[in-house]
């Protein structure tokens, strides 16, 4: 949309010979035309380079705005540069929204990973406490109370194992959910407006999809 708001001022500024205009609005399709890419790819990439790129054409091509608007002299082409300005600031709204969708998305793949390698720390040491337990127990007398206490470890360990299996299950949920967020903003981002983002989840994350919803 934002193409074709640019292309209505275009169109009123020619119509009125508003050759400074003009080339404001060259520079606004070469400025957009850019960030469409970068946005676009950083909705895939999750790449924080890929995001100060974004940001920084943005704040390129709001910078044009003010020139654009003290260089109109007809109301046509005043009408034109208002529904430009508003469908630039919808389309920076979904951009933001995307961002924070995508960071939080990224610290929950940095939770889930930490807790696979705690998960994988704890089965490394068990099995070698296991083992040794196993080596030392021979055919002693003790080996009825040895047994019993590695019942009793194997029993901890297990209550332990399934808390952070819940853990993983529970952060897997939280990243499923933003992925979608992230892929919804991103369609916004790329000018698809009628992109649908279905909320099945309650609490705050439900609350977090419904109010990125109702941004105008």
């Amino acid at each position: 949309q934002i193409n074709q708001r640019l292309t209505d001022i275009n169109a009123a500024a020619r119509d009125a010979g508003n050759a400074e205009v003009l080339a404001l609005i060259d520079d606004a399709y070469s400025i957009f035309t850019d960030l469409r890419v970068v946005a676009g790819t950083y909705s895939v990439s999750y790449l924080p380079e890929d995001a100060e790129k974004s940001f920084e054409m943005f704040q390129s091509f709001a910078a044009l705005l003010p020139r654009m608007e003290s260089a109109i002299r007809l109301e046509t082409t005043r009408r034109a540069y208002g529904a430009l300005k508003q469908t630039y600031e919808v389309y920076f709204s979904a951009f933001k929204d995307m961002d924070a969708a995508i960071r939080e998305a990224s610290q929950a793949r940095r939770k889930m990973n930490d807790t696979a390698a705690e998960i994988s720390t704890f089965f490394d040491r068990y099995t070698e406490d296991a083992q040794k337990d196993m080596d030392g127990l021979g055919i002693s007398t003790n080996q009825s109370n040895e047994s019993a206490q590695a019942l009793m470890l194997s029993v901890g360990s297990g209550g332990f194992v399934l808390g952070l299996l819940l853990a993983a299950w529970i952060i897997v949920g939280v990243v499923r959910v933003l992925h979608r967020v992230a892929g919804f903003a991103g369609e916004v981002a790329r000018g698809n407006f009628k992109a649908q983002l279905p909320v099945k989840e309650g609490g705050e994350i439900g609350s977090m999809v419904k109010s990125i919803l109702e941004i105008p």
